[in-house]
């Protein structure tokens, strides 16, 4: 039987490919264990038309454990509550 895990995120990545948010955009998740996905800055935003990339990192205790989720460098917004890896 699969684990929790596994079936919620394989659930959660078949709807988000599906049935996307408008301005996001499943770049790559070939496992289950990080995925990248692309926003698209929404209309009337200061952020309109501009393109960020964020890193899913998964853990087997999600979904009672929150993923770590990065900006990857150079798509990362400018803003003083937003903190990159290096």
């Amino acid at each position: 039987m699969a684990s929790i895990f596994t079936k919620r995120l394989t659930k959660e990545l078949k709807d988000l490919n599906t049935n996307p948010p408008e301005g996001v955009v499943v770049e790559e998740a070939d496992n289950l264990k990080s995925w990248k996905i692309k926003l698209i800055g929404a209309a009337g935003t200061i952020y309109e038309g501009e393109e960020f990339k964020l890193e899913f990192r998964f853990t087997p205790q999600y979904p009672l454990e929150a993923p770590d989720v990065v900006f990857v460098r150079p798509f990362v917004p400018v803003h003083p509550h937003v903190r990159t890896e290096r």
